[in-house]
């Protein structure tokens, strides 16, 4: 009877030991899963990092276009030609001639109308209300860096090369007018200044094209520096470009103006 009893003990015994080793195994078994779902969700976690940053950052030697950053406006750079238009105290200028680094530029439009003169009276360029006007109100509407740009010049004034009416003496200008010579000079000479045509008033050749100016649109004419045929007028180059070598007395108001300059660059 003892020996059944210790026989069923030891039956109990060991089917206890082995409920525990199932037990621990299967605990052991969980927690191996555990272990592995985490380190597939870091891998996958990781893969997914990896692809973002793939799409997000490329390599920008690979696969990036470098884009040039337009310049700023103290960046740009003007091309300082003879012909080129450049932009100077708000207004479109051309450049006629280039030397030691400054630039000689006129207004590619008439700014204004104006008197030459005030007076209908003899006058030459050095007495003008209109040289007074451009080296003192013109010149003083220029900012401060734009005025110290501006070359003060001198200025050689010819007499009319048909008429020989006088026209003063040197001055020494900041801005000013062209003389007819000049215009000649710039714009075309056919040699008609130096060659008078028989009985002609005026300059019409091919360059009159090329001596239109315009103000608010519309061709207008605009005056010279150099005297007309008499002391109380001043050459003109008219609408349609030719150029009037007697011209129009000095207190006409609706004279254009084209105002020119040496400036300094670079």
């Amino acid at each position: 009877m003892q020996s059944k009893n210790k026989s069923k003990k030891a039956k109990i015994i060991i089917t206890i030991i082995l409920l525990i080793i199932s037990i621990l195994l299967i605990l052991l078994i969980f927690r191996k899963n555990d272990k592995a779902s985490i380190e597939i969700d870091i891998n996958i976690n990781e893969e997914a990092i990896s692809v973002a940053l793939d799409i997000v950052v490329p390599e920008v030697t690979d696969s990036l276009t470098v884009v040039p950053v337009a310049p700023t406006i103290e960046e740009t750079v003007i091309e300082y030609t003879i012909g080129s238009i450049i932009t100077f105290g708000g207004r479109d200028w051309l450049i006629l001639d280039i030397k030691d680094n400054r630039a000689k530029i006129i207004s590619v439009d008439i700014i204004e109308k104006k008197a030459y003169h005030e007076i209908d009276a003899p006058i030459t360029w050095s007495s003008s209300d209109i040289r007074r006007y451009l080296n003192n109100d013109f010149y003083n509407s220029f900012g401060e860096d734009e005025r110290t740009k501006i070359v003060e010049t001198t200025i050689i004034n010819e007499n009319n090369q048909w008429y020989g009416t006088n026209a003063g003496g040197i001055s020494q200008d900041k801005v000013f007018l062209l003389s007819v010579s000049e215009v000649v000079r710039y714009f075309g000479d056919s040699s008609q200044l130096t060659d008078r045509p028989r009985n002609a008033r005026i300059i019409n050749d091919e360059y009159n094209e090329k001596r239109v100016a315009r103000y608010n649109g519309e061709a207008s004419w605009w005056w010279l520096r150099s005297p007309g045929s008499f002391g109380f007028r001043a050459i003109r180059v008219d609408n349609n470009g030719s150029i009037d070598m007697s011209s129009n007395h000095v207190y006409d108001t609706e004279g254009g103006v084209r105002p020119v300059m040496w400036i300094a660059y670079g």
